[in-house]
């Protein structure tokens, strides 16, 4: 019920920013590379990258995804919530350095 309830505001939110991400995803790559993350990490946000184009197919309806879909979606959310490799300097979410670096450049939401 919490998805249901949930879904159309989540999706609004995703739409309205995953697709500029996703966009500019390389550039913002290359610029944490040069911040010197890990190989590790730089698997992790591919596969980020995938999850968010993948999701990003998916929540092109306005119904929710059903079954294993949903599973997933909520599952890969999860995941980049909690990974741990995802810790950078001073136990800041390389996710959280991401953000950062968009909302200092020139990158609008």
């Amino acid at each position: 019920m919490i998805y249901e309830h949930t879904y159309l505001k989540f999706r609004r939110r995703f739409l309205k920013r995953a697709p500029a991400i996703l966009k500019v995803y390389p550039s913002i790559m290359d610029s944490l590379q040069h911040e010197g993350i890990t190989t590790d990490e730089a698997t992790v946000l591919g596969l980020i990258q995938q999850l968010l184009g993948w999701m990003e197919k998916r929540l092109q309806s306005e119904k929710l995804p059903a079954g294993q879909d949903l599973v997933s979606m909520i599952r890969g959310i999860s995941a980049m919530c909690v990974d741990n490799r995802l810790a950078g300097a001073g136990d800041v979410n390389i996710v959280a350095r991401w953000d950062n670096l968009i909302r200092t450049s020139s990158f609008l939401f």
